[in-house]
C-alpha cells in the first residue's frame, strides 16, 4: 500500500490522537479527595503522573517522525504501527501502578506482586519499543531517508539498537535480583531523551554541514 499525502496526513493525525488519549488519561489517577496526612502520597502521585507523561511525550515524538521520514507504509509497517498504537494507550496506567506498587522484592525465581506489576510495564514498554525499532530499521530504507547518507543512518540505527539493548539489560537485572525493583520505569524516559538528543545532534550537525 503507497501513501498519498492525504493518506501521510491522516496516519500523523492518527498517531496524535492516539498519544494525545493516552497522555490525557495519564492525570485521571490524580486523586479527586485528599485523606487527611496525604500530602506526602499526594506529592509522589503528581511526580510520578510528571514522570509518566514525559515518558509518553518522548514515545509519541520517536513514533511521529518514523511515521513523518516514511510517508508510504506498506502492511507490515502498518501492522507494526498498529501494534504500537494499539499497546500505548495502557503503558500509562500500567506504569503507574508499577511506580506505587512495583517497589517490594521479587524475580523470576519470586514472583511477587511487585514482580508482576514491574513485569507487565515491562513487557508492554519492550513491546512498543521493538516494534518501533523495527518500525526504523525500514523507515530507514524509504525514499525518504535515502537523502542522508549511510553513515548517518547506520548512526541513528545504532542509536536505537543501543537505547533497545540499555532497555532489555535493565529489564533483565530486575528480574534476576529480587532487591532491584522499580527501576525501570525511571530509566526508560531517560534513555528515550539521550537516544533522541543524539540522534537530533547527528542530524543538526549533517544539515548544518550538507546546506541545501
Amino acid at each position: 500500500m503507497r501513501g498519498t499525502p492525504r493518506e501521510s496526513a491522516s496516519l500523523l493525525n492518527m498517531v496524535d490522537g492516539v498519544f494525545a488519549v493516552a497522555i490525557t488519561l495519564v492525570p485521571a489517577s490524580l486523586p479527586n479527595v485528599q485523606p487527611a496526612a496525604s500530602g506526602a502520597s499526594l506529592m509522589i502521585t503528581t511526580l510520578s503522573i510528571i514522570l509518566i507523561a514525559v515518558t509518553m511525550l518522548l514515545l509519541w515524538y520517536k513514533i511521529r517522525n518514523l511515521v513523518q521520514l516514511n510517508n508510504k507504509l506498506n502492511p507490515l509497517e502498518m501492522a507494526l504501527l498498529g501494534c504500537i498504537l494499539t499497546v500505548v494507550v495502557i503503558i500509562p496506567k500500567s506504569a503507574f501502578i508499577s511506580i506505587h506498587y512495583g517497589g517490594g522484592q521479587g524475580s523470576f525465581w519470586l514472583w511477587s506482586d511487585s514482580q508482576w506489576v514491574n513485569f507487565q510495564y515491562q513487557m508492554l514498554f519492550l513491546l512498543v519499543d521493538t516494534a518501533a525499532f523495527v518500525l526504523t530499521i525500514r523507515t530507514l530504507r524509504a525514499a525518504a531517508a535515502q537523502a542522508y547518507p549511510r553513515p548517518i543512518r547506520r548512526w541513528l540505527l545504532g542509536v536505537e539498537a543501543l537505547g533497545l539493548s540499555l532497555f532489555i539489560l535493565v529489564i533483565l537485572t530486575e528480574n534476576l535480583f529480587i532487591n532491584v525493583n522499580g527501576l525501570f520505569v525511571f530509566v526508560a524516559p531517560v534513555v528515550l531523551f539521550l537516544e533522541e538528543i543524539l540522534c537530533t545532534l547527528k542530524l543538526k550537525r549533517f544539515s548544518a554541514d550538507h546546506p541545501s
